[in-house]
């Protein structure tokens, strides 16, 4: 017998559960259902999916090849009910959005708002605070229509629509009190007897810190505390204390100040790629796009205001030091 989309909808359960049983009960159905439900797509195709044991299920090597394509597979599924869903009724439409930090929701959040006033029938779901490796990851796997993420990494995802908006720089921001807001030239040395707060889970962000230092000869930067994507928190901290910390520029717009400076270096220089991501050849809806081009109209507008902003910031203490 032939097997279905619901088939295949059971087996990246499987995979997502681990386990025969927790995934039959999510679905309501019976572990005997569920297992007819994979067999029939191994004998479609002549290849074990799982391998069982006493703890559960995992994937073959068959199995893990399969899956990206039974992730293309449903993904496709969901985005052709999506569009004939909006074909049929012009007026909903059910949108599906991630961003890298709740900078970027915030930055969004009024051309969200319009979108929802003109059309009434349009619902989103919104996930934040998501790195953009699992932005992407979400989006190839159709868990979202689109995502606008922040990375360190200037290169564009090949296999998605990847359009880059902008660069938000990384600020080194310390007390406004702090010895080294005295100085009026600043090298990468002089920040090596302080500590730092930084994020636990950038690890892409601590690396590119690291290799600042090496590239000077220097020892790698002192973490006196690390905090899981808290970068309000690393600023109280930075505050209270002579710890350094990095801010996005978009996230200083919005938070800083009130006894913060931000120091400037020659030699430091970190900035993010902001991108917008979909998927590479799906049919989108005349409101999917719509929406597309709002978010990336609003950050590309927020990003080009916050560049303009930090331009006069310079001019400013360029006339002060005069």
């Amino acid at each position: 017998m032939a097997f279905t989309l619901k088939d295949i909808d059971h087996f990246l359960a499987v995979t997502r559960a681990g386990h025969l049983a927790h995934a039959a009960q999510t679905h309501n159905l019976t572990p005997s259902a569920l297992t007819k439900s994979i067999r029939r797509v191994e004998n479609a195709f002549g290849i074990e999916l799982f391998e069982r044991n006493a703890r559960g299920v995992h994937l073959t090597q068959a199995g893990l090849r399969f899956l990206e394509v039974a992730q293309r597979m449903s993904a496709g599924y969901a985005d052709a009910t999506r569009l004939v869903a909006e074909l049929r009724d012009q007026k909903s439409e059910f949108i599906r959005i991630g961003f890298s930090g709740a900078v970027r929701a915030i930055q969004t959040s009024e051309a969200i708002a319009v979108m929802l006033t003109e059309h009434p029938g349009l619902k989103i779901s919104c996930r934040t605070e998501l790195p953009c490796a699992l932005l992407v990851q979400a989006i190839r796997n159709g868990e979202l229509d689109m995502a606008i993420a922040s990375t360190l990494d200037p290169a564009p995802t090949t296999d998605l629509d990847d359009v880059a908006l902008g660069l938000d720089p990384l600020l080194l921001v310390v007390r406004s009190d702090h010895p080294l807001t005295c100085k009026n030239t600043l090298a990468l040395s002089d920040l090596q007897p302080y500590r730092w707060s930084l994020t636990s889970s950038s690890f892409a962000i601590n690396g590119a810190l690291n290799a600042l230092f090496e590239n000077e000869n220097l020892a790698p930067p002192r973490v006196a505390i690390q905090s899981d994507r808290a970068s309000e928190f690393a600023l109280l901290l930075t505050l209270h204390s002579d710890l350094m910390t990095l801010v996005s520029r978009s996230l200083w717009n919005i938070v800083g100040g009130g006894g913060l400076s931000i120091l400037t270096a020659p030699n430091f220089k970190m900035a993010r790629s902001v991108r917008l991501l979909t998927r590479s050849g799906v049919a989108w809806t005349p409101l999917t796009m719509a929406l597309k081009e709002a978010l990336a109209t609003r950050t590309l507008s927020m990003l080009t205001a916050e560049r303009e902003a930090e331009n006069q910031r310079h001019r400013d203490r360029s006339r002060h030091s005069d």
